[in-house]
């Protein structure tokens, strides 16, 4: 009787292997959910391994005391599961909810384990099993496993809903696809006596471990968990379009000689501070905020206003390294655009506060600079400069200007320095 359920385990198992190995960079599978449910996949099944061995052997009453401990583990493991299942989507969605909201994901779960216990001990009206065939039999309250699941299943869709911006179409269609499969499911196990939630669990088990890491790399940047460019442009414009005008603002942040740092304490140490710099971005902005690494040490933010004094500049790297005893700083630079225009295309917000930040980047005086009119102005001008340049040169608009040369000793010009311009009938004489 136990056959299905080992090889359902063995196969959750099996593909839980298998992502980690060929997705081991993964962030989201760095999860406490993940993690759990990878561990409780491969204890349920040592557990049910244990229960066909001792089901082959029942004789004497120790036996049958042993198969119904190892029943309630059994039982017990699949209680756990969904708490673990809903906290993978919550680290997967980037939610930040604090030591006690995630204990709280568990409670249910933990009250409904153990009222089956104690239902079970005064006259099984959860179930009884029977070991003369081998079979479960129903009590009234047969249902409470269903309905567990039930609950948390939907708090995860609900989460995924919540969050398909960031997940994207194609995840959001697979979660509901796989939504009504399940619910089908359920509803045809409630018809049958010899068919218990078990293999539903970890059956959506085998879904979460497979599918959801293949699915999420458009969304994720795989090495610091943040979301990427894709994710956060989609993230960002559902939230900025919800909001008031002149509320929020789109900030690019910059490591300073990012590449220095690369070629002096190598590549590993380099690829720990972006991870540990992601993990201080989230700590500095509200929860509210939107954070993505874009590429290499280019990260993004979009947050409600805030005030720039308060972002780190400076981090001593034995803060974010602790196995270098050194004295070295990471410098951060910030560029700010403020959000005027709730309508407008997030990439042009995140080119402005990108163009702000290469103006005060590598600068000592000040970490931060604002998009305002003049650097309006001066994008706008280099904008042109590079799309109108090969057409100048092909109408003959850059002009040769000689500029004399005077000899103060012979007090004449002898000679003359030759100097091109570009003399456009927009903005006339452009300077180099």
């Amino acid at each position: 009787m136990y056959y299905h359920f080992d090889i359902i385990s063995l196969m959750v198992f099996l593909a839980g292997s298998v992502v980690l190995v060929f997705k081991r960079k993964e962030a989201a599978l760095r999860s406490g959910g993940f993690i759990g449910m990878y561990i409780l996949t491969f204890a349920y099944l040592l557990i049910a391994l244990t229960l066909t061995s001792i089901w082959h052997a029942r004789t004497g009453e120790a036996i049958l005391s042993a198969f119904y401990e190892m029943d309630v583990l059994h039982f017990g493991v699949s209680y756990l599961m969904p708490p673990f299942m809903l906290l993978y989507f919550v680290d997967l969605c980037s939610m930040r909810l604090g030591k006690k909201g995630i204990a709280l994901i568990f409670v249910p779960s933990l009250i409904a384990f153990f009222a089956f216990i104690a239902l079970n001990v005064f006259g099984n009206v959860h179930w009884a099993f029977s070991y003369a065939s081998g079979q479960y039999e129903r009590g009234p309250l047969f249902w409470l496993g269903y309905a567990i699941w039930a609950v948390y299943f939907i708090a995860a869709l609900a989460i995924v809903f919540r969050h398909r911006a960031l997940l994207g179409r194609n995840a959001v269609n697979a979660y509901f696809l796989f939504a009504v499969f399940e619910g089908v499911l359920q509803i045809y196990a409630l018809g049958l006596a010899d068919f218990y939630p078990h293999g539903i669990a970890f059956s959506l088990g085998l879904v979460f471990l497979i599918i959801v890491p293949l699915l999420l790399d458009s969304g994720y940047d795989q090495l610091t968990g943040l979301m990427n460019r894709d994710g956060f442009l989609r993230v960002a414009r559902d939230r900025i379009g919800n909001e008031p005008a002149d509320t929020y603002q789109i900030i690019a942040i910059n490591i300073h000689q990012f590449r220095d740092i690369n070629n002096r304490f190598g590549r590993d140490v380099g690829d720990t501070v972006l991870v540990r710099v992601g993990e201080r971005l989230k700590q500095s902005f509200p929860s509210e905020a939107v954070i993505a690494r874009f590429s290499a040490d280019q990260f993004f933010v979009c947050t409600p206003n805030c005030d720039p004094s308060a972002l780190p500049a400076s981090i001593p790297i034995r803060e974010l390294v602790s196995n270098l005893p050194i004295t070295y700083s990471v410098f951060l630079y910030s560029g700010i655009c403020p959000v005027e225009d709730a309508t407008e295309d997030i990439s042009v917000l995140c080119d402005r506060a990108a163009f702000a930040l290469d103006y005060v980047k590598g600068g000592y005086g000040q970490s931060y600079s604002y998009f305002n009119s003049e650097l309006q102005d001066r994008m706008t001008m280099q904008s042109y400069v590079v799309h109108e340049m090969r057409n100048a040169i092909t109408n003959g608009n850059f002009v040769i200007y000689l500029q004399p040369i005077y000899n103060l000793q012979e007090k004449r010009v002898v000679s003359a320095e030759a100097l091109v311009r570009w003399v456009d009938d927009r903005y006339g004489i452009i300077p180099p």
